[in-house]
């Protein structure tokens, strides 16, 4: 177990929200997502600029750490503490030298 494993587990208390999307669109051409599933999270407002998706450089006004076997992609849909659903501008997942997934990263 790495570091960051550890604090994940003894610091994240608070519980985020993510519906993954599914492949279909309402008559508005919106993904329509799937049911949402609870996960511990640790929720960090901070500024801080990164590269999205298109590589072009955007604020993110929250960062999300989740533990390394959490599923979410960029089309998902999260919803916060405070009740709000953010757009996920990035997600980071770095592995350890063992090839597993030390912890998820979202930006939003």
């Amino acid at each position: 177990m790495s570091h960051m494993t550890d604090l994940l587990k003894k610091w994240s208390h608070q519980t985020v929200y993510i519906s993954h999307a599914t492949t279909e669109w309402d008559s508005n051409g919106i993904n329509i997502s799937g049911t949402s599933s609870a996960n511990t999270a640790l929720v960090q407002y901070n500024t801080r600029a990164v590269i999205n998706s298109q590589g072009k450089s955007q604020v993110s006004n929250c960062q999300i750490l989740f533990s390394g076997n959490t599923t979410i992609k960029i089309d998902d849909v999260i919803t916060l503490p405070n009740g709000s659903t953010p757009v996920i501008i990035s997600i980071e997942a770095p592995v350890d030298f063992d090839g597993n997934t030390e912890y998820v990263k979202v930006y939003t």
